[in-house]
Parts: structure tokens; sequence; C-alpha cells
């Protein structure tokens, strides 16, 4: 069974258990009382960025003093390493939105995990490029 598999089993049993509680609770009609679901050795940790994400303006963008934000969504397998880079909302300069990819993609990440066991998955960063003044 590989990680994601038994992450994917422990989030299975949690939602089972929550589905439960929830069917429970309607039908005695009384408020839902808060009950653990799953342990939380099965507790989900986000994906992050391991340090600052540092962004340079290419130097045409810079000299015409351009800036714009893009939103970038990154795939990382379970070890962190970066399998994809996707430009989801454009900072309207396509200078812009190429230098934003490679900022992403050379960043370092730490993978997300469920119950401590790394997984593949993704997140979204925006990327803010402002000249400087």
């Amino acid at each position: 069974m590989n990680n994601l598999q038994r992450a994917s089993a422990g989030l299975a049993s949690a939602t089972i258990l929550f589905f439960a509680a929830t069917l429970c609770a309607q039908a005695d009609e009384r408020p839902a009382v808060a009950m653990a679901v799953g342990s939380p050795s099965r507790a989900y940790s986000p994906a992050r960025m391991k340090g600052t994400l540092y962004t340079q303006l290419p130097p045409i963008a810079e000299l015409a003093r351009t800036n714009g934000k893009a939103l970038v969504q990154v795939a990382l397998d379970d070890a962190g390493r970066v399998t994809n880079v996707t430009v989801v909302a454009s900072s309207g300069n396509a200078l812009l939105d190429r230098a934003a990819l490679k900022t992403v993609r050379d960043a370092t990440y730490e993978p997300a995990s469920v119950g401590g066991i790394p997984v593949a998955g993704s997140f979204d960063i925006v990327v803010d490029f402002a000249p400087e003044t």
C-alpha cells in the first residue's frame, strides 16, 4: 500500500465516522455532540513553501515599471518536488506570468501529509511583482 492509499484510508474512515455522527444527530433531533473524527495521527497538514518566495522582475519589465500579480498553482509529489506549475489567474502580462512560473518552480516545498505520511498535492501561490521605488 503506497502513502496516498494509506492516507486515503484514514480520511475515508474519518469521513464515515463524521457522516454517521451527523445522521445520528439529525435522527434524534438534538444538537450534534462533538466527537473525535479519527485520531490526531490522521490529521491533514497542507503543503507549504520553505523559506521566502523571491520574485524578480524581468529586466525589460523593470525598465517599463511593469507590475502585476499572478496566481500560480504548484503540484508537488510526496517528496515535495515540483511536478507541475500552472498560471491559474494571469497578471495580464506574459513576461510576468513566465517569471511567476519560474519563481514558483525554483522555490522549495514541504509536501502535504496525512497522519504524518507525506502525500502528493497542489496549492496556489500569489506572485506579486512590484517595481522597486
